[in-house]
């Protein structure tokens, strides 16, 4: 069996630390034998007092007494490991192969995020659309598209992680459905797509918008429920630092017929907030569909993220002047400490 350094490392010490080390299986399955007596490896101590010394309080035998068990398991974990390996005694590593491998010990964490955002309205500030783009153009009342900008916070950070974002729609209850009617084929289902507008919405290239296709989805209208489109690529730009020029969906029927969107969707709410908590999400059999404990029913863009950062900075490998190795912060110097 070839040996885990770390197990080496570890066990060159004269105390075991009980780590959870990726990678290294050595102790995964390892449990401590709570019938197994292993109090002859360590010299049980007796408590004595005399009448010079005060006497020993409850409080404080307990605590012996858990020392005395910490330091049996300890030793009979080191007794393991070195069975397991086929070893007598502790190896003998140099300072020089401890420096190796604490320099490959890098402890993170992982903070995940869900972010909420619901887009800018007709009825708000002006400063709820950037300058950049054409108010009047944006909120026009004649188009069957319905364009969505949302004002994304999120900004570029080290170790973040874009995992998911969605673009969710709830479709409205159709009135006299008649889903599945042969003649009704053509109206009973449709075609949604969203696009990324690459460049800003302006007069002067209102006849030819430059975006891109996102997502699409076919949709059966047989009631009201969520649809969600995947917006990933578009928000992995944003938070880049590329210039936020905001969504556009589109809606066509099977015989390619546009529909207004704003009549199949929800109206976007002017009365709440762009930036909230993300509910509890329960999803459909379906995938795409979602039921989402909403209050309100208005467009959602929903981000998923994770930052995965360093705990507390560790990544300097030193040697102390005692020969002894370890791991420290750029700011921490091993001679201070040990004055």
């Amino acid at each position: 069996m070839m040996p885990c350094p770390l197990l080496m490392l570890i066990l060159s010490y004269s105390s075991v630390v009980i780590l959870n080390i990726p990678g290294c299986n050595t102790l995964q399955d390892f449990q401590y034998p709570e019938n197994q007596g292993i109090t002859n490896e360590v010299e049980p101590t007796n408590i004595t007092t005399t009448s010079s010394s005060m006497p020993i309080t409850r409080e404080e035998r307990l605590k012996k007494m858990r020392q005395r068990s910490k330091d049996a398991r300890i030793f009979y974990l080191q007794q393991h490991m070195l069975n397991t390996l086929g070893w007598e005694k502790p190896p003998n590593i140099s300072n020089i192969m401890k420096m190796m491998l604490l320099r490959n010990i890098d402890p993170r964490y992982v903070v995940r995020r869900n972010t909420c955002y619901h887009p800018a309205c007709v009825m708000a500030s002006t400063d709820s659309l950037p300058q950049y783009i054409d108010r009047s153009l944006w909120f026009e009342s004649a188009s069957n598209s319905l364009r969505l900008f949302f004002n994304i916070t999120l900004n570029q950070e080290p170790g973040l992680t874009i995992t998911s974002s969605y673009l969710k729609l709830y479709v409205k209850r159709r009135e006299n459905c008649r889903c599945f009617a042969n003649n009704d084929d053509a109206t009973s289902r449709f075609i949604v797509s969203v696009y990324q507008y690459t460049k800003p919405l302006r007069q002067k290239n209102r006849g030819r918008p430059r975006k891109r296709i996102l997502d699409v989805k076919l949709v059966t209208w047989d009631g009201d429920r969520w649809v969600r489109l995947s917006v990933k690529d578009a928000i992995k730009d944003v938070v880049m630092g590329k210039r936020n020029c905001g969504f556009e969906v589109q809606v066509r029927n099977l015989n390619e017929e546009e529909m207004d969107a704003k009549k199949i969707f929800n109206p976007i709410e002017c009365s709440i907030n762009s930036e909230f908590d993300c509910p509890g999400r329960v999803t459909s059999a379906i995938g795409d569909l979602e039921d989402d404990d909403h209050t309100n029913k208005s467009p959602v863009l929903e981000i998923s993220s994770t930052v995965t950062q360093s705990i507390g900075g560790l990544h300097q490998v030193y040697v102390g002047n005692d020969g002894t190795a370890g791991v420290g912060s750029d700011s921490y110097d091993p001679d201070i400490d040990q004055q």
